[in-house]
């Protein structure tokens, strides 16, 4: 058979094409490794420098060809024009045309019109089937392109027709087989070799653009990223988000072991990445070291990645201090409200037992006053209900009193008086409510700096002298035996008032909150005491509004002492003020009338009672309406004393009809609620004034003496 072939072809046309293909194979090596270092899409420059690249390898294949006869040459430089044109495209072909082409014409000879006709028809053809068989790899690429190698030949042979005409037979008889047979076979192989390494190229290019665009968004991403190398724990690689984090440049972060900015144990951030490395574990929180010593606690997101033929930890990391302080916040939100329903139980326990209390007294004997016919034992049951009722009343003021200092209501009043004065109130005060709480064992006494030498002081003597009976009733209350002591001690122009107990203190738990509101030092239901923790909360205003500091220096079991500083409130130049006195009795009021005007008939039975030492003629009205229709039909009224709340018409619109029918009358408003923005509506409604429920004989005394004289 091969004696057969050699016979066919020509031996050293058939070794000159082969050793030509065989150069082709190789020089095409050349245009690989220039592709490789350009791995993007060619641009320009690029293309250009293919198509020299091409034009060179086709002056290498003409330098080693099979001569026919001097003057017709042939070599593989068919193959490489159209295979170029096919892979390349227009520019890098139409160069290697020019170049090829040029140094045919060189080489001259016979053959020279046939050699530059197979240049151009070559590349055309290559060309040709890029552009109209654009998806050739996508059919059966071995036929497609042993097809374009036997047409490329074919037009090859044609060429022949342009030798002179004496060769044309000659040279056709003795390369017809072989450029039909080898060429195309030669075409398929380098064709072959070309896809080979385009699909090569292609998968580098996408890998180059998939680490390309990882890497930018590794970089400018806004979060926290890292590559740690799963083994040694040394940091690859940081974006700038990092480095701004933890507070050190890129260069020298990565430098460094993730063990140097984590606070875990060696054998424990070794578990760690082991874990990450065979996801048992992806996310997980430890606090990072920064440059600059703080401490922050992070969550990571990590996992393995391949990356440039290594595996490595891709770390997500996420600054989670501010969650942190919010979990924090809410924690404390959650215990604060518990604490709350605990207050609020222990808060409705106290209130009902201090409110039923007195409660139980008024209503009870009330009731057996109804049937008493003893004089004596009804003064007793008297004096019982009033006690019960101040004791009620004392609770419902001390709840006002934290609620009007709180939102600012009271207004201090400054005077300049003698310590001692303010002691010897104190002293009465304290003897008095010894023998309340029969406790007339213990020893109260006042300490003074220098004895019989006490200064003048300027501030609100009356929210003083609530402050301090308000500390020397607990330290009464929660004393049993030993003594109690309340002083001053002067610094300068401060002064500090204290009051000393032997009683039984405050637990170390409960010292921060004695001064709230509705808290003691026990907070169960069977406290023994009594009170429902008003006094001290309402100290802490008092202080508030004085400008003043108030503390507490206690241990359970051992008293306690708390004390008050005034700052700037000592008087350098003595003086005494005189206090007026004010009398407490009306004068005789006979042909004045006054009209009472509510819709609770017990409390119009007490004003009646009240005034009648006033000898003037009393009136009264259940409703506003009844009030108005009493105006109309008397001809003259002095003084009213009129409800604001009442069903139907209320106290402010009676007001102001009543006024509209008798400008000019004096109306005193009742209020339960002397409050800043009942004063408020009282004022602009056209009231006269108003006098607080409970009405108190003294002041209501008072206010007849100021309208119509003593």
């Amino acid at each position: 058979m091969c004696i057969l072939l050699v016979s066919l072809f020509n031996l050293s046309l058939i070794l000159g094409l082969i050793h030509n293909i065989a150069l082709l194979l190789a020089t095409s090596l050349l245009i690989d490794i220039f592709w490789t270092r350009n791995l993007g899409d060619l641009k320009l420059r690029e293309k250009i420098i293919t198509g020299l690249l091409l034009g060179g390898i086709g002056i290498v294949l003409m330098l080693t060809p099979w001569v026919l006869i001097p003057g017709l040459v042939f070599d593989t430089r068919s193959i490489l024009l159209g295979i170029g044109g096919l892979f390349f495209g227009p520019l890098p072909t139409i160069i290697a045309i020019v170049i090829t082409g040029g140094y045919r014409l060189f080489m001259g000879g016979d053959g020279q019109l046939m050699g530059i006709a197979v240049i151009i028809s070559s590349a055309g053809i290559g060309l040709l089937w890029r552009y109209f068989r654009p998806d050739w790899e996508q059919r059966n690429r071995l036929a497609e392109l042993y097809l374009l190698g036997l047409i490329i030949h074919l037009a090859m042979l044609c060429c022949t027709l342009l030798l002179p005409d004496a060769s044309v037979e000659a040279t056709l008889k003795t390369i017809a087989a072989p450029v039909l047979v080898i060429y195309p076979l030669g075409t398929l192989l380098f064709g072959l070799l070309m896809y080979n390494r385009s699909q090569h190229w292609q998968i580098k290019k996408e890998l180059f653009q998939s680490e390309e665009k990882f890497r930018q968004m590794f970089k400018n991403s806004a979060a926290i990223m890292l590559l740690v190398d799963p083994e040694s724990g040394l940091i690859l690689d940081a974006n700038f988000a990092a480095a701004k984090f933890y507070g050190y440049p890129i260069e020298e972060l990565t430098q460094k072991h993730i063990d140097e900015i984590n606070n875990l144990p060696a054998d424990e951030a070794i578990e760690v990445r082991r874990k990450v490395l065979s996801l048992e574990q992806i996310v997980f929180e430890v606090q990072h070291h920064l440059a600059n010593g703080e401490i922050r606690p992070v969550e990571i997101h990590s996992s393995p990645i391949s990356f440039q033929g290594q595996t490595v930890l891709f770390s997500i990391i996420h600054d989670i201090s501010v969650r942190k302080q919010a979990q924090a916040a809410l924690l404390e939100a959650k215990e604060r409200a518990e604490e709350s329903d605990k207050l609020k139980s222990a808060f409705l326990a106290t209130m009902s037992h201090e409110l039923r209390t007195p409660l139980n007294a008024i209503i009870g004997f009330s009731s057996v006053m109804e049937t008493e016919n003893d004089l004596a034992e009804m003064k007793q049951y008297a004096a019982i209900i009033n006690n019960s009722g101040n004791h009620l009343l004392s609770i419902i003021e001390s709840i006002f009193d934290v609620a009007l200092l709180q939102s600012g209501e009271y207004k201090i009043n400054k005077t300049s008086f003698h310590i001692d004065e303010l002691f010897r109130s104190l002293i009465d005060y304290a003897n008095v409510e010894k023998i309340k709480r029969d406790k007339d064992h213990l020893d109260v006494k006042a300490v003074f700096p220098v004895e019989g030498n006490l200064p003048m002081i300027n501030t609100d003597r009356g929210k003083l002298m609530q402050l301090m009976t308000n500390l020397l009733n607990n330290a009464i209350k929660y004393t049993h035996q030993g003594n109690i002591e309340f002083g001053v001690t002067i610094n300068a122009t401060d002064i500090t008032f204290f009051v000393s107990d032997t009683g039984i203190g405050i637990p170390a738990d409960k010292v921060a909150v004695v001064f709230e509101k509705f808290r003691q030092g026990d907070d169960n239901y069977t406290r023994l005491h009594g009170g429902v923790g008003l006094g001290l909360a309402i100290c802490k205003e008092i202080a508030a509004l004085l400008g003043a500091k108030i503390w507490v220096e206690t241990a359970e079991n051992q008293g306690s002492t708390f004390y008050f500083q005034l700052p700037e409130a000592l008087v350098t130049e003595p003086h005494r003020r005189k206090e007026t006195v004010i009398p407490v009795k009306p004068g005789d009021l006979s042909g004045k009338t006054i009209l009472i005007v509510d819709d609770m008939e017990e409390n119009i039975f007490l004003l009646e009672k009240l005034l009648s030492i006033t000898k003037a003629t009393i009136l009264s009205a259940n409703s506003g309406a009844a009030a108005i229709s009493i105006v109309e039909k008397t001809p003259v009224v002095d003084l009213i004393y009129m409800d604001l709340k009442m069903p139907g018409m209320d106290g402010l619109e009676a007001t102001a009809s009543i006024l509209k029918i008798r400008p000019g009358i004096r109306i005193i408003a009742q209020t339960a609620h002397a409050v800043k923005e009942v004063r408020e509506q009282v004022s602009a409604s056209g009231c006269y004034g108003y006098i607080s429920k409970p009405i108190r004989r003294n002041e209501l005394y008072k206010g007849l003496i100021e309208l119509f004289g003593s």
